[in-house]
């Protein structure tokens, strides 16, 4: 008898001293467990019967290590999903470096090289499995799908992005598009940007570089009113101060863009045309209109802030005034002296205490913006007060103009009641 061989009664004899349940777990046991699982890339290359391995390589992140992905030539090149890239690749001649050692060796942008799993896991996946993707991944996995040419990803992927791109997403769109060099993206991003940018939070808008922010302030479609758009550049340019220089605030300020000023924001922009070297003086320069912006508020903006900063220079010169009398009188008079001057410090303190106050609850922003106004050059202090000066002339001649039409009603009307009264007397009949 063949020694392999064994009659029924020997398998029998095999199997009577195990049960069905330490049979099957001598079937499944080791390795072999993984050979039931459906064919993926992340299986053991042993188990899985890998024929191909791709080498992922990222660039331009904090890691350069490379990533080993062992994949099957069947899947990535065949089928609804595969790639035409790789396809073409196994296709072609045997002589090419790749097929020496079964192994294709890719450097990608780091965000494209950390989104390559999600491209092979769809290659794996059946034909109508639904693509799972969130807005991080969505440009990145855009640029896989057309460098390696797998043309149903990218169809998957476009519906996605059309569903997905929002106001609130376009921003990160933009940068994304920017980042692949994805002109279609970031022209299909720009447009929802442009049309819907005052619904978009300012600090995504203001976080874009120059050059993506000038596509979307200059974008034909842009639907912003002036004043808003103010407040974004100026949030721009305090969280990039080091992307800013005057070329690139000129452009993003131009008087075609922005011909009117936030009043909130027309001291910062001052300033920034101050540090930036925008010191022209044509009407309708970013310096003209911020300097017309700032003086129309005069009264809570300068002169609040300013006469309470005035308030305590007197105060501090009366006290050394003070100070130098009480050294030079006799110890009678300093007691009776000090008596009256603290009756009298009490009752000023009180006073002025009353006037800050009503200035801190009317213009506490105001004693902001009077602080950048200090530190803006003395020529341009200068053309602000002057501008100032004249709406407040403005200002005084309409009131003066609105209390003499109103006097001048008011007297129209007590003649005509006179007359009208001189006319009803007339009328009685005479005695």
């Amino acid at each position: 008898m063949h020694p392999q061989a064994h009659t029924h009664d020997e398998r029998s004899a095999v199997t009577d001293g195990a049960s069905t349940s330490e049979l099957e777990n001598r079937t499944h046991s080791g390795d072999e467990d993984s050979i039931g699982e459906e064919l993926s890339w992340r299986l053991d290359p042993k188990i899985s019967f890998s024929d191909w391995t791709i080498v992922v390589t990222p660039v331009g992140g904090k890691s350069t290590s490379s990533t080993e992905y062992h994949v099957h030539k069947n899947i990535i090149a065949v089928g609804p999903r595969r790639s035409k890239y790789f396809s073409a690749m196994l296709r072609s001649s045997s002589l090419l470096s790749e097929h020496l050692d079964s192994t294709s060796k890719i450097s990608l942008d780091a965000k494209a090289a950390a989104t390559f799993p999600l491209m092979l896991s769809y290659m794996y996946s059946p034909p109508n499995t639904p693509l799972e993707l969130s807005t991080q991944y969505a440009a990145p996995l855009r640029f896989l799908a057309s460098y390696f040419d797998v043309r149903s990803l990218l169809h998957d992927v476009n519906e996605f992005i059309r569903k997905d791109l929002t106001c609130r997403t376009a921003p990160i769109y933009i940068a994304e598009g920017d980042s692949f060099q994805d002109e279609k993206l970031i022209d299909f991003a720009v447009r929802v940007c442009s049309e819907n940018i005052e619904g978009i939070y300012i600090g995504l808008v203001a976080a874009l570089p120059p050059h993506l922010l000038l596509q979307v302030v200059k974008s034909p479609k842009l639907r912003c009113k002036s004043t808003w758009l103010s407040k974004i550049i100026s949030e721009f340019c305090r969280n990039q101060p080091e992307s800013i220089d005057g070329d690139i605030l000129r452009e993003l300020t131009g008087a075609d863009l922005m011909p009117e000023i936030i009043e909130e924001e027309a001291i910062f922009l001052l300033k920034m045309c101050a540090d930036h070297g925008l010191d022209d003086d044509e009407e309708g320069s970013l310096k003209r209109r911020c300097i017309n912006t700032f003086a129309s508020m005069w009264k809570e903006e300068l002169a609040k802030p300013l006469s309470v900063s005035m308030l305590g220079i007197k105060d501090n010169r009366q006290e050394l005034e003070n100070n130098e009398t009480m050294s030079s009188v006799s110890s009678s008079s300093r007691a009776s002296a000090l008596r009256t001057r603290e009756k009298r410090a009490s009752s000023k303190q009180s006073h002025n205490t009353s006037l800050r106050a009503s200035s801190d609850r009317g213009s506490f922003v105001g004693q902001h913006f009077f602080a950048v106004y200090k530190s803006l050059p003395p020529t341009v202090q200068v053309e602000l007060l002057e501008s100032a000066l004249c709406c407040a002339m403005k200002d005084v001649d309409t009131l003066h103009q609105s209390k003499e039409n109103e006097i001048n009603r008011l007297h129209g009307e007590c003649k005509a009641k006179s007359a009208f009264k001189v006319v009803e007397k007339s009328k009685l009949p005479q005695r």
